[in-house]
């Protein structure tokens, strides 16, 4: 028979559990789409065991002392209340530690602009070369352990983190985080003219922070990374109203 479920489910990213959230990448890192996580989902947070397949579309399941069938329809429709999963956390969040190993601020708040930018080039790097190893040297500088190893859910959760992080610097520091006319959409690969353009990109920064003073160098890495980001985020806004003024 077909029976109807009272179903209590998180609403948003933040109101996951820690282990909700390690599951979720789990699924991400095992490479299930985004209708199948969200099923997946769906049965494990509201307590629905599945008993036994019946024909090809049709479950019997539990759910506490009940027992009725449902359909894989019934089950795709209902777990489309976990669509947000399909997005990326609003908030970035980190594992608070690796085998024993504290990470840094997830907001990068007293976190220095040079820590920044040696995690943007590495997550622009995998971004082009899809090279694992270079998020595992995110991890190896976000939790200060060189010879940090990962496990796929691990991966998933540092670059979840980061990608995160960067949607929420874009939309605090609008005027600075403009996206780059580059052919290969990313800044870093293994290419040299990637590359180049990478350094290119983050020495302006360095000399926009300096005003050209290169005494002030190791001054302006060791900057907070959001106080830096307001500095440029000021000069971007700065430099597009005098570019229209001049029209």
């Amino acid at each position: 028979m077909n029976i109807t479920f009272d179903l209590m489910l998180p609403a948003s990213w933040e109101e996951l559990t820690t282990e909700q959230r390690l599951y979720v990448y789990f699924l991400l890192s095992e490479g299930y789409t985004c209708e199948a996580i969200r099923s997946y989902c769906l049965l494990r947070w509201s307590g629905i065991r599945v008993v036994a397949a019946q024909g090809e579309h049709k479950y019997l399941v539990q759910h506490g002392k009940q027992y009725g069938l449902l359909s894989a329809s019934q089950v795709a429709a209902a777990a489309m209340a976990l669509s947000f999963l399909d997005e990326l956390p609003p908030t970035p969040t980190l594992p608070e530690d690796i085998d024993g190993h504290p990470s840094l601020s997830a907001d990068m708040v007293g976190v220095p602009f040079q820590t920044f930018l040696m995690l943007e080039n590495l997550y622009q790097g995998f971004l082009h070369t899809q090279d694992k190893e270079l998020v595992r040297q995110m991890a190896a500088v976000v939790y200060d352990h060189e010879c940090i190893k990962l496990d796929g859910t691990q991966t998933i959760a540092v670059f979840y983190w980061f990608a995160s992080l960067k949607q929420m610097l874009r939309y605090r520091f609008s005027h600075f985080f403009q996206p780059l006319a580059t052919n290969g959409g990313n800044l870093l690969g293994t290419s040299p003219e990637l590359s180049r353009q990478l350094q290119e990109a983050m020495d302006a920064q360095i000399r926009a922070l300096t005003k050209g003073d290169v005494t002030k160098e190791a001054e302006v890495l060791q900057l907070d990374t959001w106080r830096a980001l307001t500095e440029l985020n000021a000069q971007a806004k700065e430099y597009e109203e005098l570019r229209r003024n001049n029209k």
